[in-house]
């Protein structure tokens, strides 16, 4: 995504390239997720009235909504450069040996809650694909007999749903 030019004065992050060639549409600022606070309370993560945080207490409770509101349970995190605010939530796949702490990319504060939705997204349906692709669909479970290193079922090569690619295609 392109950002380019709004009234606001962080400009450079805030509006997309759509919001430049449309005069119509300007750039609602009410819409933008500027602070850790602002990002806590699009994503549920509440605080009381009154509760001062840590930043750490605060990553905390982001990470633990983003846990709970994906299938997949994809831990996030939040982190400084300096600069801004940044946040990152990572697919997240039980029983996979892989390395996915490189996976998911950070998105920048001041940002648009359609980005942090975005990225949580991308990561819980990368997730499940990654599930798909190393435990096998449904039908390469139903009696099957075919065991993984753990005794756990994966994709039967022979599966007549998913043709061995642990996903129904």
């Amino acid at each position: 995504m392109v950002r380019i030019k709004c009234p606001s004065e962080d400009w450079d992050t805030h509006c997309t390239m759509q919001e430049r060639d449309d005069p119509e549409q300007q750039c609602d600022e009410s819409q933008t997720i500027r602070t850790l606070v602002d990002l806590a309370d699009h994503l549920g993560a509440h605080y009381k009235d009154g509760d001062v945080a840590s930043v750490d207490r605060m990553g905390e409770r982001i990470a633990r909504r983003v846990y709970k509101d994906t299938s997949a349970g994809c831990p996030a995190t939040i982190g400084y450069d300096g600069r801004s605010w940044l946040f990152r939530v990572f697919p997240y796949c039980e029983g996979f040996d892989g390395d996915l702490s490189g996976m998911g990319e950070w998105v920048r504060l001041p940002c648009r809650p359609e980005q942090i939705d975005d990225a949580i997204e991308d990561a819980d349906l990368y997730s499940d694909h990654i599930w798909a692709q190393t435990h096998g669909c449904e039908g390469c479970w139903d009696g099957a007999g075919v065991e993984g290193e753990f005794g756990g079922p994966v994709v039967d090569p022979n599966c007549k749903f998913c043709e061995g690619r642990g996903i129904v295609i």
